[in-house]
């Protein structure tokens, strides 16, 4: 049997609201499930996990429709699915309403389901969320019948306010696989048999690294192999950049520019600013932004100040006294960024 296991594809999201690419995102998340569920067509995947929160939001008639017909084209793949916190079974949900392609198999209910495919001896367990957070442990007690089959469990969540998981109690289930959601970034829960296969595609600034999905195949002996296969074709990514005392805004733009160059202008930049600058040089942050996508820039460098040519020019003044005022003794992170962001005021003022 091979198996694909795939969540938290957000269908419906725009990513990154603000930016002029977050419309275009909204249409390459759509474009890149298609995609995907050719690649099962291509591979001839026995058995499609999704394991929650397939829509960003309540999905629309429509919509559904749209994800049935993708579905009904691959009639060999068997389709189990449950809904998570952002698609959760609302009483008037499309979900439940709606007539699925045969090979489509919900676990729609509040307790732990299963259903049987005789034909790859498996069972696949699960449940759906009906309302946005749920906060009981209701993986703990699920444990799959000692019937020979190979058994895998669809699960969502896993923090205090999502269906909180406990490790150890998974790991003693008698699950052979867990296919977990609701986390965006790929992960091990328990080693070799528990998995977060993280979203298709990064969805926010903090979703670093590499997206895709989860391929398992199982021999006859129901012995398992899985891989994380990489999808996404655009990632977060941080450039960091270090400044001295002698680096100028140019020098800021040049190294950003290359770097984007180099890496990929289709992936989206947290620009993170760190180090030492001449008080006299200010960053044109803004500036920046036209070599790529950039989410973030923050500026955390120190200015390199001369506090006693500072004191001797500004003597009683409002600089000096605020100068004096800092030194009483050791200063900390807090006191040291007070200080400066004080000090930047102060002489933009003078300015």
């Amino acid at each position: 049997m091979k198996f694909f296991h795939i969540s938290d594809v957000h269908l419906g999201d725009s990513p990154d609201q603000g930016f002029p690419w977050s419309e275009m995102r909204q249409k390459e998340i759509w474009k890149s499930f298609r995609a995907f569920i050719q690649k099962v067509s291509e591979k001839q995947v026995d058995l499609l996990l999704i394991a929650g929160d397939l829509f960003h939001r309540q999905p629309l008639i429509r919509e559904v429709k749209e994800i049935n017909d993708l579905f009904s084209a691959i009639p060999q793949t068997k389709i189990v699915l449950i809904a998570g916190e952002h698609d959760y079974l609302h009483p008037d949900s499309c979900y439940l309403k709606f007539q699925w392609s045969p090979n489509v198999f919900w676990l729609n209910t509040r307790e732990c389901g299963g259903v049987y495919f005789p034909d790859l001896n498996t069972e696949v367990y699960g449940l759906s969320y009906f309302e946005k957070e749920m906060t009981e442990p209701l993986y703990d007690n699920v444990f799959p019948q000692n019937n020979g089959c190979f058994h895998i469990l669809l699960a969502h969540g896993g923090d205090e306010t999502h269906i909180p998981v406990d490790k150890k109690k998974l790991a003693k289930s008698g699950f052979q696989y867990v296919a977990m959601g609701h986390l965006h970034k790929s992960q091990t829960v328990v080693d070799r048999m528990a998995y977060y296969s993280g979203s298709l595609e990064p969805l926010e600034k903090t979703d670093l690294g590499p997206h895709g999905y989860i391929e398992g195949d199982v021999d006859a002996y129901g012995r398992m192999k899985i891989r994380f296969v990489p999808w996404a074709k655009r990632e977060y990514l941080i450039l960091p950049v270090t400044s001295t005392e002698s680096f100028t805004d140019e020098d800021l733009k040049k190294q950003v520019n290359e770097v984007i160059q180099k890496r990929g202008k289709q992936h989206f930049y947290r620009i993170l600013i760190d180090g030492v600058r001449d008080p006299a040089v200010h960053f044109d942050l803004e500036g920046c932004r036209q070599f790529g996508n950039i989410v973030e820039i923050a500026d955390h460098t120190t200015p390199v100040y001369n506090f006693r040519k500072l004191l001797s020019q500004n003597g009683n003044n409002l600089l000096g006294r605020y100068i004096r005022h800092f030194q009483t003794g050791a200063l900390s992170e807090e006191e040291k960024e007070a200080l400066y962001a004080g000090i930047d005021a102060l002489l933009d003022t003078k300015r």
